[in-house]
């Protein structure tokens, strides 16, 4: 015959409730590979996107041999971009904007490269980033120095360069046109047909047509190429990995 104290519990709840969750967690797969795979996924993701907001200033040199190997840079683009968003927002400048520029005094935007340059090599990049920060009150962290003629060869490594046209400009229709790397300078340099402005819109049409080129998949194949065209043209403190944040421009 059982008694009263043989029907109690030898446990209390509490301890019943602690033992079934030890033993939920002993039987439940552990996968420290996934959690290595996510940590490292994510270093690689803050490394890519830090800092979060970068500022670069891209400068073409109009190095036509008439002007010799210096040249100005009559193409200056302020990009500010934001990779989270992502947000790209190119600001042409226009080249005769008149600026303070360290050791000459005012003179026009495009003229600050080839002052330091001409005083000394591979200055000419920070002394340009110094006189557009200066007149526009914001900080430049980076630039990149591209020869014109090393960005045809460029284009041409890469097969072409496709432009889309909205409305008409640099005396062509309004359309989809593909052009050589010559055929691009030709077309972001004509003055015949209309002004500063529209040129630059111009030059901001086949900066983005470059970089979506670059980025698609069909012409991977010619990125070799064209990428050492490009990197023996180009001047830039921007790090390898400020790069793909540029793919994001229109």
């Amino acid at each position: 015959m059982l008694q009263p104290e043989d029907t109690q519990p030898t446990r209390s709840l509490a301890a019943l409730q602690r033992s079934s969750a030890a033993e939920a967690s002993a039987q439940a797969p552990r996968h420290p590979g996934r959690s290595l795979v996510l940590g490292l996924a994510s270093l690689f993701a803050a490394y890519l996107l830090a800092p979060l907001r970068t500022t670069v200033l891209l400068l073409g040199t109009d190095d036509a041999p008439a002007r010799g190997p210096i040249g100005r840079t009559d193409r200056i683009v302020l990009v500010p971009v934001v990779p989270l968003r992502p947000y790209v927002s190119p600001l042409s400048i226009p080249r005769d904007l008149w600026t303070p520029i360290s050791d000459v005094g005012p003179q026009r935007v495009n003229t600050a490269h080839f002052f330091a340059e001409t005083a000394r090599r591979r200055t000419g990049g920070p002394a340009a980033a110094e006189a557009v920060a200066v007149n526009f009150q914001v900080p430049v962290a980076h630039f990149a120095v591209a020869e014109m003629q090393g960005l045809a060869e460029g284009i041409d490594k890469l097969g072409s360069l496709v432009v889309e046209l909205a409305e008409p400009g640099g005396g062509l229709a309004a359309s989809s046109h593909r052009f050589t790397g010559s055929q691009a300078l030709a077309f972001v340099r004509d003055r015949s047909t209309d002004d500063d402005f529209e040129r630059m819109k111009r030059r901001q049409l086949a900066l983005g047509a470059l970089l979506s080129g670059l980025t698609n998949p069909a012409t991977w194949n010619h990125i070799p190429g064209s990428a050492w065209a490009l990197r023996e043209s180009l001047e830039t403190n921007l790090p390898a990995r400020g790069w793909p944040r540029l793919a994001f421009a229109p």
